[in-house]
């Protein structure tokens, strides 16, 4: 058992330090900068108190969740497996030393840590600008919460889905973005019980819980705060196991057996 987690913390380390290279690294920076960089414009432009932590409100939903964060999952999600797979390099993690779901869980996390530490810093960034130009200005009951449980749940579903998608299909990147503006974005403003198949739905659910202050919790939903943290999850652990099962289906490297 010892010696099954050590070897995934060696994949998940690895997988870590192999997003910090290339254009992924550089996209997700850019991404990162974004809220900052918009915020302390509005402070610049003379926008404080009250109405700057509306604009930080707005930010979050319509830029950082909207945008930030399904492109950074994508980005690194998608690469996680891809590059194993189109250089055929994928069977020689499957040796018999190495569990199978562990290669999943340790590339999740890797690609999860990664992820964390574009998106949390942007946040506690442009949440300090925020407090800098707020006067003296409270925020909402729950706001804050509201704002972070909102980036940790929507990394940690976003990052399952694109890492099984760069798995299944040579046009993940596509089928990603598809899946990001168009199933999350769209279907999320028709009436009904639709928006309810989307992630978007349960981490705005989620805002609304646990605060009142608008934008972040102005969202009708018939949904239970536990069951709106429930439902991220469970995509994450659904696509994962799917992920793992797919891995579990590749042959052995060569030379190698897993009798």
């Amino acid at each position: 058992m010892t010696g099954q987690l050590r070897r995934l913390g060696v994949i998940a380390a690895i997988t870590y330090r192999s997003i910090f290279v290339g254009g992924r690294l550089w996209i997700s920076a850019l991404l990162a900068a974004l809220p900052p960089v918009l915020l302390a414009a509005f402070l610049s432009y003379g926008v404080t108190g009250s109405t700057l932590i509306n604009g930080w409100g707005a930010i979050l939903v319509t830029l950082v969740l909207s945008v930030q964060i399904p492109l950074t999952t994508l980005i690194i999600g998608v690469g996680l497996f891809r590059n194993e797979i189109e250089d055929d390099t994928l069977p020689y993690l499957t040796l018999r030393t190495i569990a199978r779901p562990s290669i999943v869980i340790g590339k999740y996390l890797g690609g999860l840590a990664a992820a964390l530490t574009f998106l949390l810093p942007s946040f506690l960034v442009a949440l300090g600008v925020t407090a800098a130009g707020a006067n003296g200005v409270g925020f909402p009951i729950g706001y804050i919460a509201a704002g972070l449980a909102i980036l940790l749940l929507g990394t940690v579903a976003y990052l399952a889905v694109y890492l099984l998608m760069g798995l299944v299909t040579r046009s993940a990147v596509v089928l990603g973005l598809v899946y990001a503006f168009l199933w999350e974005f769209v279907l999320q403003n028709f009436p009904g019980h639709l928006p309810q198949v989307t992630v978007y739905y349960y981490l705005r659910t989620v805002g609304a819980h646990l605060t009142s202050g608008a934008p972040l919790g102005s969202y009708s939903t018939s949904i239970a705060l536990a069951g709106a943290v429930a439902a991220p999850l469970g995509v994450a652990v659904v696509a994962l196991l799917i992920a793992s099962l797919v891995v579990s289906s590749v042959e052995t490297a060569p030379d190698h057996s897993d009798s």
